[in-house]
């Protein structure tokens, strides 16, 4: 099982979505975006952040399953099965068990290829109610270590009511 640590106090913002019942802490130097192609919020990494052509972003997504009869590892395969369809160079690293919101949850790493640069990404995906949740963190792996504490503490910040 995968643990998540937290941020200094004073370090960050509160995001709160009262639609989807989610909130969680972000590091105060970096961009909100919400709603943009099917993602709740997108948080952008300030533009010197660990890449050079890349910009690292942690966003949420969150998907109705109502009327479909699936478990987590149902859900995380399937998700994972259309990201190899549509993502350029897209190759799995691990699945684990991991803990989201106070949930069972699964961590995907895997890496791609966005033009000339080497992308690393984390997903942690979980199922509450009728709902999948999944946070995504995406940077370049040469700046990943760098930033990966960010969003480590956005992840461990992570709550539905």
């Amino acid at each position: 099982m995968v643990g998540f640590s937290g941020f200094t106090s004073g370090s960050t913002k509160t995001y709160k979505n009262r639609a989807y019942g989610i909130s969680l802490e972000y590091p105060r130097e970096w961009k909100k975006k919400e709603g943009d192609k099917g993602v709740i919020v997108m948080f952008l990494a300030p533009k010197d952040a660990g890449s050079s052509m890349f910009q690292p972003n942690f966003n949420i997504t969150v998907q109705e399953l109502s009327g479909t009869e699936t478990d987590l590892d149902q859900y995380v395969q399937s998700m994972t099965e259309k990201e190899k369809e549509i993502i350029p160079s897209y190759r799995l690293e691990t699945i684990e068990a991991a803990e989201l919101a106070g949930q069972p949850a699964r961590r995907i790493v895997f890496t791609s290829k966005q033009g000339y640069v080497n992308l690393k990404v984390v997903q942690l995906c979980t199922l509450l109610g009728t709902r999948a949740y999944a946070l995504t963190f995406a940077a370049e792996e040469n700046g990943f270590d760098e930033l990966w504490p960010a969003a480590e503490g956005m992840i461990g910040s992570f709550a539905v009511s």
